[in-house]
C-alpha cells in the first residue's frame, strides 16, 4: 500500500461498513488522491473519511452519494491495476557470478 499514489474505489458497493476500514486500517495518508465517487456512505461516514484524510493533503472524491433503495441493489465495477514488480536480488555464487 505504501507505494500507491492514488486509490480508486469508485463505482462500487462501498458502504459504511467497508469505509470504516479506510481511516482505521493501514494509514492512507500517503496517498495523493482517493476516489470514492458513486458510493453508498452515510453522511457521518463521509465526514469521518474527510476528517481522516484531508488534513494530510489527500484529495478525496466523495461525490455522487447514492441512497440504497432496497437491500441488494448495489452493483460493482471491477478494474485491474498492474504494478511493476520490485527488482529481485539474486544471491551471489561462490565463483562471483549470480545464480538464477
Amino acid at each position: 500500500m505504501a507505494r500507491l499514489a492514488s486509490l480508486g474505489l469508485s463505482m462500487g458497493a462501498l458502504g459504511d461498513e467497508g469505509a470504516a476500514a479506510l481511516p482505521s486500517g493501514q494509514p492512507l495518508t500517503h496517498l495523493r488522491a482517493l476516489d470514492l465517487h458513486h458510493h453508498y456512505l452515510g453522511d457521518a461516514m463521509v465526514l469521518r473519511v474527510r476528517e481522516a484524510l484531508e488534513p494530510a493533503g489527500v484529495r478525496g472524491d466523495l461525490s455522487e452519494q447514492e441512497q440504497e433503495e432496497d437491500e441488494g441493489t448495489r452493483y460493482v465495477v471491477a478494474e485491474r491495476l498492474l504494478l511493476p514488480a520490485p527488482p529481485r536480488l539474486l544471491p551471489r555464487c561462490p565463483g562471483g557470478t549470480r545464480s538464477a
